[in-house]
């Protein structure tokens, strides 16, 4: 048995140091590789361009070893692909001069990184599509914006083209009323506020005026009537210098303006119209009324209220007073007045005659009767009771005491 097993390894080893034989499909060598699967015939092997291996040995496997030029050639029509490099047909750069660009597939036929219509070979192939937010065309211009759909599109009021195709261009197009600002003399409401030309305000400014809508149609800062270019189609309005209602007469000597003028009726025209009745709510007031004096009313329109002249009013006798003996209160003239005709001492004046206010009176001394004979300022007395028991220790104009016959008399302011 041990002679066989030594023949047996003297023979395998004979076979490992055999040659290969390149060409007879028998692994001569024995290392598990026939013909030009082992490494030992690279040198004498063709390569065979798509088993992945470099067969021929010289530092290039299938395609990229010159040796399979022809081989590794692309057709770019049979769905293979034909030179290896994971690429079939027209995907394959090899076939970007021999495939054609096909207009509508989405996708880069040719190579030459253009899809579809975006590809100048599809140049007249393509036609735009007007609702769809895409360049169909490839000319840049999407949807309306686009001239070939002129004719599909409605006129857009404000991009300067016209998008309907009718031969007018934004505004100018009656598609676009309602739309656009108001144009003042074209006859249409170009803003569609119902309002044309002048009768919308928008054009206030330039209009003439038309006096009854409360705008300043013509821009110059007077609305309707208060505007002189509405003269005689307006009432009068009385204080403007101005004929508005056109009869040529002008303010207060228009009969419109009577009850604004002389609202009282007296014949006299406000001041506040020009005129000189300073209270035309009164007719009693007005220039040449009666004057009532000191009434707070100036009647004449004079500028004042005068005051009233003094009047008479009586006269007393100095001893018309209380005895002295009964030590009656001491008063002047003025106080004597008002308590023998009412009132207070402020409202008189006294005089020692009846003709005129001299602002003097007699007064009786106690124990002196100085003053029965020369009369003192008409506002003098002295203490507050008349028996007071030494001369001169009081006066008085009201007493029963050394003025028996003297006479004061009292003027009502």
């Amino acid at each position: 048995m041990l002679g066989l097993w030594l023949i047996a390894c003297i023979e395998s080893g004979l076979r490992s140091i055999a040659a290969e034989d390149c060409s007879n499909g028998i692994d001569d060598n024995g290392n598990g590789a026939a013909d030009c699967d082992d490494p030992v015939c690279t040198l004498v092997c063709a390569e065979h361009c798509f088993d992945g291996k470099d067969n021929d040995g010289n530092g290039a496997a299938d395609c990229a070893d010159a040796a399979c030029a022809d081989a590794c050639s692309e057709v770019c029509d049979n769905g293979a692909d034909d030179d290896g490099n994971g690429l079939v047909d027209c995907y394959d750069p090899a076939c970007l001069d021999s495939c054609p660009e096909d207009c509508g597939n989405d996708e880069d036929d040719d190579g030459d990184d253009l899809l579809d219509c975006f590809d100048a070979d599809c140049a007249g192939s393509c036609v735009e599509l007007c609702d769809n937010g895409l360049d169909d065309d490839a000319d840049g211009l999407v949807d309306c914006s686009d001239p070939d759909c002129a004719a599909e599109c409605p006129e857009d009021c404000a991009n300067g083209k016209d998008d309907d195709d009718d031969g007018d261009v934004d505004c100018d197009d009656a598609n676009c009323l309602g739309s656009c600002p108001e144009i003042c003399d074209d006859s249409l409401d170009n803003d569609g506020d119902g309002a044309i030309d002048c009768a919308d305000a928008d054009c206030d400014g330039g209009c003439p005026e038309s006096c009854g809508d409360g705008r300043d149609n013509d821009g110059d800062g007077n609305v309707d009537c208060t505007d002189s270019d509405c003269d005689g189609g307006c009432p009068e309005t009385c204080f403007d210098g101005r004929d508005n209602d056109g009869d040529s007469a002008i303010d207060c000597l228009d009969s419109d303006c009577a009850t604004t003028c002389d609202a009282d009726s007296d014949g006299y025209i406000s001041t506040a119209f020009g005129g000189q009745d300073c209270n035309d709510a009164s007719a009693s007031v007005h220039p040449g009324a009666a004057e009532i004096c000191e009434d707070g009313i100036d009647q004449d329109c004079g500028g004042g209220d005068p005051t009233c002249a003094p009047t008479l009013v009586g006269s007393f006798m100095v001893s018309d007073g209380a005895n002295w003996e009964t030590d009656p209160p001491t008063y002047t003239c003025l106080e004597a007045c008002a308590e023998v005709f009412g009132g207070v001492a402020a409202n008189y004046a006294c005089s020692v005659n009846g003709a005129a206010i001299t602002n003097t009176a007699y007064m009786s001394g106690w124990g002196d009767p100085t003053f029965c004979t020369t009369p003192a300022e008409e506002d003098s007395k002295k203490n507050t009771h008349y028996d007071c028991g030494s001369v001169g220790c009081s006066y008085s104009a009201f007493v029963r005491d050394n003025c028996p016959t003297q006479v004061n008399h009292c003027w009502e302011l």
